[in-house]
């Protein structure tokens, strides 16, 4: 803002993985870009210094800048280590740096202010002002910090004194260092959302160097440090570990969780314990009374499914026999993780995780099981992209209802209407900046968001029969089993024929006896 006693200030300009920023430099401060640190009138070593001489605006830098304004297409460069007029609104260019200073505000000061928009406030920066006393005056210094990092170091002359100030964690060197050696980011098969990621890296302590592979349900234990897979940068190239020391911190935890689980057990098992006299007390009851009590929770369940809803006519038309579903969920499958189990496990599964129940009511005359459910979603997925089956919790996902144009009491979503008509996810910039963001800094709405696009995910794979890895390969050294969407070269001829079409020939079937 303008200030008659104030200082001058530069508007920079500067572009990184992130996107564009705005920086404003004030006389007597500096800042960073691209890892650079720029200083007005403070010069120091290694930096790219701004100093006003007579009146006007000067740059050197350490390293050889090339510049260019666009405006008039000239253009120039700026030898490292000596001293050339600024070039405002020209972009200047090095070694891993560029930025364009487009505006000069002379008498003026940077004001900062807190912003009343909360959701907004969490991607700002954390502000700290100090006050730096000396004979001479007094010196207002701000530190700047994100997401609870450690914030640049700013430099400040204190009568002939050099001080650096900065705030943050206090960092703690590790006795020993770990390398990274490979980032590893899996997303769902057909989708932009990362399903997992895992750091591959080497522990160096002295002379021992051994390798290891953190990711979500896999930890580090090294010395009493643990290290925990917790995000990665934006970049996808680099990793975010959160480390935990706290040996009496971790025993104490687990002795609770012991005394808790022993609790239990005296709780549901003791003699003289509440429950055991309860237990007694019903077992007096007579049978009419026991009688009563079933019809009442069968009239309680009967009233709580009084919400549910209808869906379209053609999945009635189409339902598969329990007899016959349950003769298909005896076939094995291959899972994710390589391991065979019938298709009945797997479907069970498929189901809870899309849906969070183990059957699905279709209206109040038919509920299917999972593994009709689980056999008619790949014999006709077009009809099920239009049926509300996909789980979301209206109370913590109302910008999402909102953007997908929803009721605020929606329970179930369809898998339509997460796409839009070019067939791109609705929902797939707030899925990554959710993912982005570390465990303990995400909000309810974030862990909602990452759990709707996993189950949107899963159901995407059911549609496209990703799951129905039902095929072994015969010598295959890795033992793997694969679905009917396969390469010809896979199998051997006569196999392959067989691979790709016996299933659309199986669903033709089971769709003609449905109707």
């Amino acid at each position: 803002i303008r200030d008659p006693g104030g200082n001058t200030v530069l508007t920079i300009v500067t572009t990184s993985s992130v996107g564009r920023t705005n920086l404003y430099l004030e006389s007597g401060g500096s800042v960073i870009a691209n890892n650079i640190p720029i200083t007005l009138n403070q010069p120091r070593i290694g930096a790219i210094n701004i100093v006003e001489v007579d009146g006007l605006l000067k740059v050197s830098s350490p390293q050889d800048l090339s510049w260019m304004v666009m405006a008039s297409q000239t253009a120039g460069t700026l030898k490292a280590d000596s001293l050339q007029n600024l070039q405002l609104r020209a972009l200047y260019r090095g070694n891993g740096v560029q930025f364009v200073i487009p505006e000069v505000h002379f008498e003026s000061k940077v004001v900062y202010m807190t912003s009343d928009d909360k959701e907004r406030a969490k991607r700002l920066d954390d502000m700290l002002f100090v006050d730096v006393k000396s004979a001479s005056g007094v010196q207002e210094v701000f530190l700047r910090a994100f997401n609870g990092n450690l914030s640049t170091t700013h430099h400040v002359n204190v009568e002939g004194r050099h001080l650096d100030l900065t705030y943050g964690p206090k960092p703690i060197k590790l006795p020993f260092s770990l390398e990274l050696r490979d980032f590893q980011l899996e997303r769902y098969p057909g989708s932009v959302s990362p399903s997992s990621y895992a750091s591959e890296v080497t522990v160096v302590d002295g002379e021992e160097r051994f390798p290891y592979r953190i990711y979500m349900n896999n930890v580090l234990d090294h010395r009493g440090y643990r290290f925990f897979q917790a995000s990665y940068d934006t970049d996808e190239l680099g990793t975010v570990l959160s480390v935990n020391k706290d040996y009496w911190g971790t025993l104490i935890t687990y002795i609770g969780y012991t005394l808790m689980g022993l609790g239990m057990m005296i709780t549901l098992f003791g003699k003289q314990s509440r429950f055991q006299f309860i237990n007694r007390q019903l077992s007096k009851l007579n049978k009419q009374a026991v009688s009563a009590i079933i019809l009442f929770l069968g009239f309680i369940g009967t009233a709580n499914g009084q919400d549910s809803f209808t869906y379209p006519e053609n999945v009635k038309h189409q339902v598969v026999a329990k007899e016959h579903a349950a003769k298909f969920g005896k076939l094995l499958v291959q899972d994710l993780d390589g391991r065979i189990k019938p298709i009945n496990t797997l479907s069970s599964e498929f189901l809870r995780k899309i849906h969070g129940r183990s059957s699905f009511k279709v209206d109040d005359g038919l509920k299917l099981n999972s593994d009709q459910l689980f056999l008619m979603v790949n014999a006709n997925p077009l009809v099920w992209q239009t049926v509300p089956i996909i789980k979301i919790d209206a109370k913590k996902t109302q910008p999402i209802l909102e953007l997908l144009g929803k009721a605020p009491d929606t329970e179930y979503l369809q898998f339509k209407e997460m796409i839009d008509a070019d067939g791109n996810y609705l929902l797939q910039e707030q899925v990554l900046e959710a993912s982005r963001k570390k465990p303990a800094e995400r909000s309810s709405l974030d862990d909602e968001i990452i759990k709707v696009d996993e189950r949107f995910n899963v159901f995407f794979q059911g549609l496209t029969g990703y799951f129905l890895k039902i095929f072994p390969l015969q010598n295959d050294p890795a033992q793997t089993w694969f679905n009917g969407q396969i390469n010809r070269g896979t199998f051997n001829a006569e196999d392959s024929t067989f691979v790709v079409n016996v299933l659309p020939v199986y669903f033709g079937s089971v769709l003609a006896a449905g109707r």
